[in-house]
């Protein structure tokens, strides 16, 4: 049993001592793998920093050049929204003079029309006062053809009673 023992350890002890060996050699590799990648790290970012002021000259050039496209892109919009907006502008001149012309045409016609409309107002009056005037005249040629009819009939009767006393004095002379 002790030698079972002594042997484990001694075996135990040995794998300690290989398993130590190895770790060391890998951590070698590893350090060296590392220094390798630290190496060329370093190297790929000297390579990025010397590009930088490059890509950053290129970019700010870029937008610069794109900056600058803007720019005149909006001057030509703003020039012709200002020729645009100019002749709107001359158009609604146009149309204001048009509607202020209008306007006084428009009251300098209902001025006409107020004058007409009183030239009207007095006609009507006119108009009114002249049939009372010929309603009191057919009122009085309506008494007097009452007073002709009654003037006529009593010139019939007068004739008939002429006539009644011929026919009257007439039959006496004939009789006798």
């Amino acid at each position: 049993h002790r030698h079972f023992v002594s042997a484990w350890a001694d075996m135990q002890s040995d794998a300690i001592e290989s398993q130590k060996l190895t770790w060391e050699a890998t951590a070698d590799q590893l350090g060296d793998s590392l220094a390798d990648w630290q190496a060329k790290l370093d190297h790929t970012l000297g390579r990025i920093a010397e590009g930088i002021p490059q890509v950053a000259v290129a970019a700010t050039r870029q937008a610069a050049e794109q900056m600058d496209a803007t720019l005149a892109e909006l001057h030509e919009r703003s020039v012709a929204t200002h020729r645009e907006l100019s002749g709107v502008a001359s158009l609604l001149r146009q149309r204001a003079a048009a509607t202020e012309e209008l306007v006084g045409r428009c009251e300098a016609l209902a001025a006409g029309v107020g004058v007409q409309m009183a030239e009207q107002n007095a006609a009507w009056a006119d108009v009114l006062e002249k049939t009372n005037a010929l309603t009191e005249l057919q009122s009085s040629l309506d008494s007097q053809f009452d007073r002709a009819r009654v003037s006529e009939q009593l010139d019939q009767t007068i004739h008939q009673l002429t006539a009644a006393v011929h026919m009257l004095t007439a039959r006496p002379r004939q009789a006798a």
